[in-house]
C-alpha cells in the first residue's frame, strides 16, 4: 500500500460518515422534536460509524473484512492482557496535559482556567449509546482498518517509524473536530502499533483499545473527585509528576508486553 492510497481511504472514511450523519440528521429532524435531538445523537454516531467502517473495509480494502477476521489468530496470552491494562494507565496519564492543554496555556498566561471535564449527572441514552460505540465498535472496527489493514500493508513498502506515523496520523484525523484530541489520539495510535507489531495479533489491540475506553468510561462517571484534585494542584510539579509517570508505565507495560510474548 502507499500512502497516498491509505490517506484516499481515510478521506472517503471520514465523507461517509460525514454523509450518513446528515442523512440520519435529516431524518431524525423529521420524525422527531427538537428536545429529541440529543438522545438521537448517539444513535447516529453508532450507525453512522458501522456504516463508513463497513463500506471502506467491504468495498476498498483487499481482503475483505470477512477474509480479515477469519484469518486471526485469536489465542490469548492472559499475561500480556495484563501489561495491556498497565499500558492503557499508563497512556491516559501521559495524554492528559495534551487534553489540558488550553487550560494550561490559560493558567500560564493569564494565571487562571477553566477546569475542563465532564460532570456525570446520570445514565442516559446518549451516554450508553456513546460509550457502546467506543467500547464494542470503535476497538474491533478502528484496529481493523488502522492497523490490521493500513499499518500492515503500509509495512511492505515503508519503514516501522513511517508505518507508524502515516497510520497514526490517519488514525486521528476522524477525531476532528475536538483539536485537542489529535496529539492524543496520534499518541495512541503510535502505541497501539507497537503492540500490533510486537505481538502481530490484532485481538491485543483490540483489547488495548477497549481498556483504554473503559477506563475514559469509568473517568466520566467517577473522575469528578480525580479531575478537582488534579486541576486543584494548578500545573505544579506534581501535576507534570503524574505526566511522567505516565510515561514511565507505558513503557514498561510495552517492555512486559514485549517479553511476556516470548514466554
Amino acid at each position: 500500500m502507499t500512502i497516498l492510497k491509505s490517506i484516499s481511504l481515510t478521506v472517503i472514511l471520514i465523507l461517509v460518515f460525514l454523509f450518513a450523519q446528515i442523512g440520519f440528521a435529516l431524518l431524525f429532524d423529521i420524525i422527531s422534536t427538537s428536545e429529541d435531538f440529543r438522545s438521537h445523537y448517539g444513535i447516529t454516531i453508532i450507525f453512522s460509524t458501522l456504516i463508513s467502517y463497513f463500506t471502506v473495509l467491504h468495498f476498498f480494502c483487499k481482503p475483505k473484512l470477512t477474509f480479515i477476521i477469519r484469518h486471526e489468530n485469536i489465542k490469548i496470552n492472559f499475561r500480556i492482557i495484563l501489561f495491556l491494562c498497565l499500558t492503557a494507565l499508563g497512556l491516559k496519564l501521559l495524554t492528559r496535559p495534551f487534553l489540558d492543554s488550553s487550560e494550561i496555556f490559560d493558567y500560564y498566561l493569564n494565571a487562571e482556567f477553566n477546569p475542563n471535564y465532564y460532570i456525570f449527572t446520570g445514565i442516559d441514552s446518549n451516554l450508553i449509546y456513546t460509550h457502546f460505540g467506543a467500547l464494542l465498535i470503535a476497538p474491533i472496527l478502528e484496529e481493523l482498518l488502522f492497523r490490521r489493514y493500513i499499518f500492515k500493508r503500509l509495512l511492505k513498502n515503508y519503514s516501522l517509524i513511517t508505518a507508524m506515523v502515516v497510520s497514526s496520523s490517519l488514525f486521528a484525523l476522524p477525531h476532528l473536530p475536538a483539536y485537542e484530541n489529535l496529539i492524543p489520539a496520534f499518541i495512541f495510535g503510535l502505541v497501539t502499533c507497537i503492540i500490533y507489531y510486537k505481538t502481530n495479533k490484532i485481538i491485543y489491540s483490540i483489547i488495548f483499545h477497549f481498556s483504554y475506553n473503559f477506563l475514559a468510561l469509568l473517568l466520566d462517571i467517577y473522575g469528578k473527585t480525580i479531575y478537582q484534585k488534579m486541576y486543584g494542584l494548578e500545573f505544579n510539579f506534581t501535576y507534570w509528576s503524574i505526566f511522567i509517570t505516565g510515561v514511565l508505565i507505558t513503557y514498561l507495560g510495552l517492555q512486559k508486553i514485549n517479553e511476556a510474548k516470548t514466554l
